[in-house]
């Protein structure tokens, strides 16, 4: 059976209605889904175990669970989602910034689609929810 269609992480990542897609480029069996812009860019992917920025050469690989903060939780975060809904105007949308426990922030451009929805909150969500899930039991925050 194919395994994106009964990947139960995967069916939760496409529930929603963002950029996301399932899959990435042959041969990357990791890649469970690739957010693509409405330019046709993809800018970052979900990856099994972390995100996958700027898939292709030079990418880079960030483990859930090095994740520290998604935003998900950010009050001005839930103020830009807000702002970005009241425009209703799709594209670009003010970028997801995720802190690392490093404390370097990495940015993940995110737009606003065609129904006025900013995928901002919902893509904080889920890295939240898969950073939670990779930093249990490892005695992170």
């Amino acid at each position: 059976m194919d395994e994106q269609v009964t990947d139960p992480v995967l069916t939760r990542l496409l529930r929603h209605r963002t950029g996301l897609k399932a899959g990435g480029r042959p041969g990357e069996p990791e890649v469970m889904a690739t957010y693509w812009t409405a330019a046709g860019e993809t800018p970052f992917a979900f990856c099994r175990h972390g995100l996958l920025l700027a898939p292709g050469p030079g990418e880079r690989f960030i483990p859930f669970a090095e994740v520290a903060d998604a935003g998900y939780y950010n009050s001005e975060m839930i103020e830009r989602a807000k702002a970005a809904r009241a425009a209703q105007a799709p594209g670009a949308a003010a970028p997801l910034v995720i802190r690392l426990f490093s404390d370097e922030r990495v940015t993940l451009p995110v737009e606003i689609r065609d129904d006025g929805m900013p995928d901002l909150l919902t893509i904080a969500k889920l890295i939240s929810q898969r950073a939670a899930i990779h930093g249990a039991g490892r005695g992170r925050p």
